[in-house]
């Protein structure tokens, strides 16, 4: 990883590339807004050609929807050690969802007047999962468990056809899943914003993608709700002299792995524990199944920022509002409150 120091003579020009996060191509909104146009017209049979071209796979219709004898298969071949990590990330997110939900409420600030707001589920939404080189569990359960936190009847997932692996089978069976099929890219948003012959169109897509499915998600936003259009996922981790090294240098990796353009950063007022952190993060990076896509991401967007202060580490962390921020701080909630 680069190290940077707060301060030093071409600091501001060296950090200017961290707060312009890249833009996604013109060119993927125009690709995907004729795939988009294709569907809608030619619906299922759109959907095959596609399927075909850009995931190398054969599907008629009848093979885009995955059968529940083929998810429970998936539930038995998984090890029980899997099934029991699976569970408990969704337990924890689902508390986490279902304390966050938002309540009903009324008021009358005068006679004959009542103001309010009611909130209503969504009866059928779609999950995007996509596919890869991992299972991408935790996108099941962070898309399909709040889903089901919320009240949402049908619950529906695409992810891009192939080996689907057994762990993101059984993360949807548990997360409240109710219909999987092997659809991907920009054809599989367009069917779940457009519908086909075969499949029901849904009230709102939400799940993360390459730049194209982002484009898909933009350009069918008014057919169907969002959440947002992501970008490359990014952390930032505020330390001090009290952080575990190693803690650190995992978290680093586990976003590094993300996609080779995820962006990990590291902002501390201590040189000795950037030092420590670095080696921490160079030593796991060496036996890591997913080493390559690290090697890329640290190459291109990973770096160290060693300020004088902790209110200085504060303000580059302000600066660049991270989308996953980690606080590790001797005080982490007088830091917090910066």
């Amino acid at each position: 990883m680069i190290k940077l120091t707060y301060g030093q003579a071409d600091f501001n020009e060296a950090i200017a590339a961290l707060f312009n996060r890249a833009a996604f191509p013109p060119e993927a909104e125009k690709s995907a807004a004729a795939i988009i146009a294709d569907v809608r017209a030619r619906g299922n049979e759109a959907v095959s050609e596609y399927a075909e071209k850009f995931d190398r796979t054969k599907l008629s219709a009848k093979d885009f929807k995955v059968t529940i004898e083929q998810i429970e298969e998936a539930a038995n071949v998984l090890p029980k050690e899997d099934k029991a990590a699976i569970e408990m990330a969704f337990n924890n997110i689902s508390d986490f969802a279902v304390a966050t939900l938002p309540k009903n409420w009324t008021s009358s600030p005068r006679e004959g007047v009542v103001i309010g707001e009611k909130y209503t589920p969504m009866d059928r939404v779609g999950v995007y999962i996509p596919g890869g080189t991992a299972p991408l569990v935790s996108t099941v359960i962070h898309t399909a468990g709040i889903a089901k936190a919320a009240g949402v009847k049908e619950i529906v997932a695409i992810t891009p056809p192939g080996n689907i692996p057994p762990a993101t089978l059984y993360a949807m069976k548990v997360a409240g899943v109710t219909e999987v099929y092997r659809l991907g890219g920009v054809y599989g948003v367009a069917a779940l914003a457009l519908g086909t012959q075969t499949i029901k169109k849904v009230e709102k897509i939400v799940g993360p993608g390459n730049i194209f499915v982002t484009a898909a998600k933009k350009l069918v936003y008014g057919q169907v709700d969002i959440e947002f259009p992501a970008g490359p996922s990014e952390v930032l981790i505020l330390a001090d002299d009290s952080a575990n090294p190693e803690f650190l240098a995992t978290d680093i990796l586990a976003q590094a792995e993300h996609d080779p353009n995820a962006s990990c950063f590291l902002v501390t007022n201590s040189k000795d524990l950037a030092l420590k952190t670095n080696e921490f993060v160079a030593e796991l990076t060496e036996v890591a199944p997913r080493r390559e896509i690290i090697e890329q991401s640290l190459s291109k967007s990973g770096k160290i920022i060693i300020t004088n202060t902790l209110e200085e580490a504060i303000h580059v962390t302000n600066e660049y509002a991270p989308e996953h921020l980690i606080i590790s701080t001797k005080d982490d909630d007088e830091t917090l409150s910066h």
